[in-house]
């Protein structure tokens, strides 16, 4: 057998493995060491934040609203070209934080959705898996099975708008249903699929948390290894 071929043999197999739901498989990063106790976490085992962004919801939605009514406007999801292959339909987002960067416009506009995330523990920025921005997805639309990058994060969405009839989300072998108000914590290494056929727009402030099983010592390491890869200054993100 040549090396070439063997090299097929095990990618093959790798793939197979891959496609399994019930164990977490990042596509770019593994951090060795970090557990993965569900596909979704209970929210009571994260009270501060059902707790922040209920007591902000209103305002959180009121710049929402505001965002979409606003003069030049624009999405940040029709810049990027990575995620085109992964859905059809209509999805819309919105940054606060991109690829680890803070967007100063949108603080500027959304001032109480940032505060209500920056008071977060573990809000997670500086690295290139870092996200944090208002996500539309629109009647009709669905997003393809596909895992996160690394197992350095927990992903939230809070759900501002939830159409009635078919919309929700699978992660692994978990089906989730959005309740506005009710944030979902959930472990994006995971395989997972998102569909919305309801009447209208599905609306989730998603972001992200760094994993709670790390140290601070381990969170500004991996920032710095990033920011020295990267030849950026992430460290103030």
């Amino acid at each position: 057998m040549s090396a070439g071929t063997a090299a097929t043999l095990v990618q093959s197999a790798m793939c197979k493995i891959g496609a399994n739901l019930r164990r977490p498989h990042p596509s770019l990063f593994f951090y060795p060491g970090l557990s993965s106790p569900a596909p979704v976490v209970p929210n009571r085992l994260f009270p501060q934040i059902t707790e922040t962004l209920k007591s902000a919801h209103s305002d959180i939605l009121a710049e929402y609203q505001r965002l979409q009514t606003s003069p030049g406007r624009k999405s940040d999801y029709s810049e990027t070209n990575e995620h085109k292959k992964l859905h059809e339909g209509s999805w819309d987002w919105q940054s606060y934080v991109q690829k680890g960067q803070r967007s100063p416009d949108f603080a500027v506009q959304c001032p109480k959705t940032c505060e209500a995330l920056e008071a977060l523990p573990n809000f997670m920025t500086g690295t290139p898996f870092s996200f944090a921005f208002f996500s539309t997805l629109g009647k009709g639309a669905s997003i393809a099975a596909h895992t996160g990058p690394c197992n350095l994060r927990l992903r939230v969405h809070y759900p501002l708008v939830v159409p009635e009839g078919d919309c929700g989300m699978q992660v692994g072998e978990a089906d989730v249903r959005w309740a506005v108000g009710e944030p979902v914590i959930f472990d994006d290494a995971y395989m997972h699929r998102v569909w919305n056929n309801g009447d209208g727009d599905r609306v989730v402030l998603l972001f992200d948390l760094w994993h709670p099983e790390l140290f601070p010592d381990e969170i500004d390491a991996i920032k710095t290894m990033f920011a020295e890869a990267a030849g950026k200054d992430f460290m103030e993100a």
